[in-house]
């Protein structure tokens, strides 16, 4: 019996993926013995007012944020640490996003250093173990960059599809984290 390498690379590849989101949930997991002031306001204060039609202070302003919150509280209940569990999901989904990317325009041997680099990397961890909204921003930037690149124009209906998400997605970044405003050149230019 021959050993196929394409496939067993291929589906290493995939499980680093899953590996690098598992270590984020143990990190995740590992901060939930405490929570700080801020993350209290942006995912439970700034949130229960915005459903009360208001923002709390000029400075709470990431409605983006409170209101996909917002969205999660009244689908799956709340709790306190809801929005920890939603970075983490964001974060396994922009990683499969990025793993996509880097499968299709990079080779193998580079992708999967590029993908440790990135899904390891200290600040997003940090970030991720938070539930606020801080670096939010590089979350959603591979989903959307991944939309992007598979815009299909031969296919009108899946294209159309792509395109709605692909605003939705990119209005909800930017009114979520206003820094991401500054992917969107980048990704026309792409």
């Amino acid at each position: 019996m021959k050993l196929n390498f394409k496939k067993l690379s291929k589906s290493w590849y995939w499980l680093l993926i899953i590996f690098i989101g598992l270590f984020q949930l143990v990190y995740t997991l590992r901060s939930t013995n405490k929570i700080r002031l801020e993350e209290l306001a942006e995912s439970v204060r700034n949130v229960y007012w915005l459903q009360n039609r208001t923002i709390y202070d000029g400075i709470s302003s990431n409605v983006g944020w409170y209101g996909t919150l917002l969205i999660i509280y009244n689908l799956f209940g709340f709790t306190l640490f809801t929005a920890k569990y939603f970075r983490v999901f964001l974060h396994f989904v922009s990683l499969l996003c990025l793993g996509l990317i880097f499968d299709k325009y990079f080779e193998k041997k580079r992708s999967w250093l590029s993908l440790i680099v990135i899904g390891l990397s200290p600040a997003l961890l940090y970030f991720n173990a938070l539930q606020t909204s801080f670096g939010v921003d590089l979350q959603y930037f591979p989903i959307c960059l991944y939309l992007l690149l598979t815009l299909d124009f031969a296919q009108p209906v899946r294209a159309g599809i792509k395109q709605f998400f692909l605003g939705l997605l990119m209005m909800i970044a930017a009114m979520s984290y206003p820094t991401f405003l500054a992917y969107i050149p980048v990704m026309l230019i792409g």
